[in-house]
C-alpha cells in the first residue's frame, strides 16, 4: 500500500534560483533512492509538496524536511494510504517564470488546465491532493491563471 502526505510550509527567506535548483538536485537523488514521487511546487516564500511511496520512506522524508532550515512552520495538509501514485510519472523541473519568452509563458498553465491533458487524469485518483494543489497554485494570482 502507498503512502501519501501533502504539507505547506513556509521559506525562511526568499529563494533565489539557484536555491530551488540545489533543492532540486539533491530531492530527486534521495527520492529516487527511496523510491518517493511527487510534486514541489513553489512560489513567495511558500512552499507546497505531496510526497509519496512507502511509510517509512515518506515519513523519513518528511522529518528530514522539517529539520531543514529553508523553511519552517510546516503543516501536514493530508496523509493516508492508496494503492496508486498521484505522480507516478511527474519529474520535478525548475524554471523561473520570469526567465519564460512572452510564448513560453502563454504555454504555461496552472493544474487546473491540466485537467485537460493526460497529466490531470493522473491526479483524479485523488481528488484531495488534487484539490490542495489547485488551491495553492490559485494564490499565486494571475500569472497561474
Amino acid at each position: 500500500m502507498l503512502y501519501h502526505l501533502a504539507y505547506l510550509s513556509s521559506a525562511t527567506h526568499l529563494m533565489s534560483e539557484k536555491a530551488m535548483k540545489d533543492i532540486l538536485e539533491k530531492s530527486r537523488h534521495n527520492n529516487k533512492a527511496d523510491n518517493i514521487t511527487g510534486l514541489l511546487l513553489y512560489n513567495d516564500g511558500s512552499f507546497f509538496q505531496v510526497l509519496e511511496g512507502e511509510k517509512d520512506k515518506v515519513m523519513a522524508c518528511y522529518k528530514r524536511i522539517q529539520k531543514d532550515r529553508r523553511h519552517d512552520n510546516c503543516i501536514t495538509l493530508l496523509d493516508g494510504e492508496g494503492e496508486n501514485r498521484t505522480f507516478m510519472s511527474w519529474d520535478m523541473a525548475f524554471i523561473p517564470f520570469g526567465e519564460l519568452n512572452e510564448a513560453q509563458q502563454n504555454h504555461f498553465i496552472s493544474l487546473g488546465k491540466l485537467r485537460k491533458s493526460g497529466k490531470m487524469l493522473e491526479m483524479e485518483s485523488n481528488k484531495d491532493l488534487r484539490i490542495l494543489a489547485q488551491s495553492f497554485l490559485a494564490s499565486f494570482g494571475t500569472q497561474f491563471q
